[in-house]
């Protein structure tokens, strides 16, 4: 029981200390004059995998949706380039968005924290939990898995 307590520690700690190095509220950076209308491409992203019951060996990968578009359109549809992926996300499928503060929401189910947007630069970051039953964007109490990737474009012009 000690081992458990201890691991789960470790754990919190680990998932504390990801999520404020990755994702975390302090980098948002929304110029107020910047629109997400526009063609963006995926520049580089980063993934980070953890499993509650082995928080000390999270899975990383980096860039393997890099050249990617979505092109964000004024209707409040947005398109985007979809090729099979063994870790692809819906969204890159094409629907609606909206921003709502520093959220971007895409099509029904999909939640990103708006890291950053600048005229050129949009940095998003998707999070999601594993609770044992279903996916969920907000931390439950018990989870079995994590994952969170965070996504640099820039503006294709």
């Amino acid at each position: 029981m000690k081992k458990v307590k201890v691991l789960f520690g470790i754990f919190a700690s680990l998932a504390m200390i990801v999520g404020m190095a990755s994702c975390s509220k302090e980098d948002d950076g929304i110029d107020n004059n910047a629109s997400i209308i526009g063609t963006w491409g995926c520049v580089h992203n980063t993934y980070t995998y953890i499993r509650s019951n082995n928080p000390d060996n999270p899975t990383h990968r980096e860039d393997d949706y890099v050249g990617r578009i979505i092109v964000f359109k004024e209707d409040g549809t947005y398109t985007a380039e979809r090729e099979y992926h063994i870790y692809d996300y819906g969204f890159f499928e094409g629907g609606t968005w909206m921003i709502d503060g520093s959220i971007l929401y895409l099509g029904r189910y999909c939640k990103m924290d708006i890291k950053q947007l600048t005229k050129d630069k949009l940095v998003l970051c998707y999070k999601e939990w594993y609770d044992g039953n279903n996916i969920v964007h907000e931390e439950p109490s018990e989870w079995t898995f994590y994952q969170e990737v965070l996504f640099e474009f820039k503006r294709q012009h």
